[in-house]
């Protein structure tokens, strides 16, 4: 599976994440899990270019 489809994957999934918690009100988990999410994103994004960047 290439990084694009990853990201995409991750972004999905934290939206998916984002949503669940917006709906519970625990505003206490959300900003835990903003920190955890982007820096695991950030990451993932990070690498993408690099990779992409190489590649042209």
């Amino acid at each position: 599976m290439n990084k694009k489809k990853i990201v995409k994957g991750q972004i999905e999934r934290y939206k998916e994440t984002f949503n669940a918690i917006f709906r519970d009100d625990n505003v206490d988990m959300l900003d835990e899990e903003i920190l955890k999410q982007s820096k695991y994103l950030d990451k993932l994004i990070i690498e993408y270019y690099r990779e992409n960047k190489q590649c042209e």
